[in-house]
C-alpha cells in the first residue's frame, strides 16, 4: 500500500495484519507489521520501464533483431523488421527455428565456437552472410551477435542489417575501377611506346650526324626520353598503377646507361644501394631525369680514357622525416675549378636545378680530385608548386 510520509514523500509499505477478537468473538482491533518496501517498489518500476523501453526499441528497430537461446541457438523472439526482411507471413515462421540455418547454409561448428567464445567474453561478433528469404529472394546481411546481460539469462541478440545495396555499389565500383585500371595501363603502355619511338628516331638521327657536339646532344636527349619511358614501363608493370619501386627503376636505368660506356674506351661500374621507396609518377619522372643527368655526366666526363677502376655509386635512402636522399658519387677527376654547378648555364646543370626546385628539394655538390658527390634531398609526398 502507498502512504504519504509526514515529509510529503510517498512510501510503499507491505502490511501484514490479523484481526484481534474480544471474549465475545467480536473484532476489537488489528495487530500486525508494516514493512517499508519503497526501494523494492522503485526498483520494480524501473525494471518495468526498462523492459517497456527495450520492447519499444526492439519493435521499432530498422534492423532485423532476433533474441536467441545461447544453448540451443533457437529464436525466442523477433521484431517486425525480421519478419519483413525474411519475407515471412508472420513471426511464427521464425520463432523456434535455429537462427544459424534461417535462409542460409548452416554455420560450421568451428564458426559457432568462435562466436560463443567472442560473446562469452563480452565482445561483439560480426560477419557477413548471403541470405535467401522465404520467397526465394537473395540479400546480403551484416550480422552482429552480442550477449544479453546479465549472462545468467542465457540469451543473445542477433542483429541483421540488409547491406545488399552496399554490396551492389561495391560491385559497380570494382567494375569501374577495373575498367579504369585497364585504361590506365593502356595509357602507360602507349606513352612508353611513343617515347621509345621518339628514342628510336633520335638514334637514327645520331647515326646520320657528323658533328660530335650534335651527337652528344642527341645521346643526352635519348637518355632523358628513355628515363621517362622506363617510368611508364614500371607503372605499367606495377600492381597499384600509381607508384613504382624506385630501386627497380634505378636498376633498369643503370642497365641502359651502362650501354653508353660500350666502345668508349672506359669501363664504368655502376653500383646501386638503397631502401625500398615507392614514388608516384609526379615524383618518379623528375627524380629519374635528375638521376639520368647526374649519372650520364659522370660516365661521359669524370673518367679519362686512361682511368682504371672507374666507378659510380648510387644511394637511395628514406629518412625518418619523410624525405628521400639520393646520392650519386663517382671516383673520377671531379669538376673543373671554373665550373660552378649551382650557377652554370650548361643544359644538364640547369635541368637538374629546375627539377629539384620543382620537387621543393635541396641540391648539394661536393667536388674534389677524388671525385664528384652530388646529394639530392626531396620531400616524399604529392606537393606541387602552386
Amino acid at each position: 500500500m502507498c502512504f504519504v510520509h509526514r515529509d510529503g514523500s510517498e512510501r510503499w509499505l507491505r502490511v501484514i495484519a490479523r484481526p484481534q477478537e474480544g471474549a465475545d468473538g467480536r473484532i476489537t482491533g488489528m495487530a500486525g507489521t508494516l514493512v517499508d518496501v519503497t526501494q523494492r517498489r522503485r526498483a520494480q518500476e524501473a525494471l518495468e520501464a526498462s523492459e517497456r523501453k527495450f520492447a519499444s526499441v526492439f519493435a521499432s528497430a530498422s534492423d532485423a533483431l532476433l533474441l536467441v537461446d545461447r544453448r540451443t541457438q533457437l529464436i525466442l523472439e523477433c521484431n517486425p523488421r525480421a519478419v519483413e526482411i525474411f519475407e515471412c507471413a508472420s513471426m511464427y515462421e521464425l520463432l523456434g527455428r535455429d537462427w544459424t540455418r534461417v535462409g542460409r547454409a548452416p554455420m560450421a561448428p568451428e564458426e559457432l565456437e568462435r562466436i560463443g567464445v567472442k560473446i562469452g567474453s563480452g565482445e561483439i561478433w560480426s560477419g557477413e552472410a548471403e541470405y535467401v528469404t522465404m520467397r526465394g529472394k537473395r540479400f546480403w546481411g551484416q550480422v552482429a551477435v552480442s550477449r544479453m546481460e546479465p549472462p545468467s539469462l542465457g540469451t543473445m541478440l542477433v542483429r541483421i542489417t540488409d547491406i545488399s545495396e552496399l554490396k551492389r555499389s561495391e560491385a559497380r565500383l570494382r567494375a569501374s575501377l577495373a575498367e579504369k585500371e585497364v585504361l590506365l595501363k593502356e595509357v602507360y603502355h602507349r606513352v612508353k611506346n611513343n617515347l621509345q619511338i621518339i628514342s628510336a628516331l633520335l638514334r637514327m638521327q645520331t647515326r646520320k650526324a657528323r658533328d660530335r657536339a650534335a651527337i652528344e646532344a642527341l645521346e643526352h636527349s635519348i637518355g632523358r626520353v628513355m628515363a621517362m619511358s622506363m617510368v611508364h614501363e614500371k607503372l605499367y608493370q606495377a600492381q597499384n598503377l600509381v607508384s613504382i619501386d624506385f630501386i627497380s627503376f634505378v636498376q633498369s636505368l643503370v642497365g641502359f646507361l651502362n650501354q653508353l660506356t660500350v666502345g668508349s674506351g672506359t669501363e664504368v661500374a655502376i653500383d646501386v644501394e638503397g631502401d625500398e621507396l615507392a614514388l608516384s609518377i609526379d615524383q618518379a619522372i623528375p627524380i629519374g631525369l635528375v638521376l639520368n643527368e647526374l649519372v650520364t655526366n659522370s660516365i661521359k666526363y669524370a673518367f679519362p680514357e686512361t682511368r682504371r677502376g672507374a666507378r659510380v655509386r648510387i644511394e637511395v635512402h628514406r629518412g625518418d622525416d619523410e624525405r628521400a636522399r639520393i646520392v650519386v658519387a663517382d671516383n673520377g677527376i671531379g669538376l673543373p675549378e671554373a665550373v660552378d654547378p649551382e650557377r652554370s648555364d650548361g643544359l644538364g646543370f640547369r635541368i637538374v636545378r629546375m627539377l629539384v626546385e620543382q620537387l621543393h628539394g635541396g641540391l648539394q655538390y661536393d667536388s674534389s680530385s677524388e671525385g664528384l658527390r652530388v646529394i639530392v634531398d626531396v620531400p616524399l609526398g604529392n606537393r606541387r608548386r602552386g
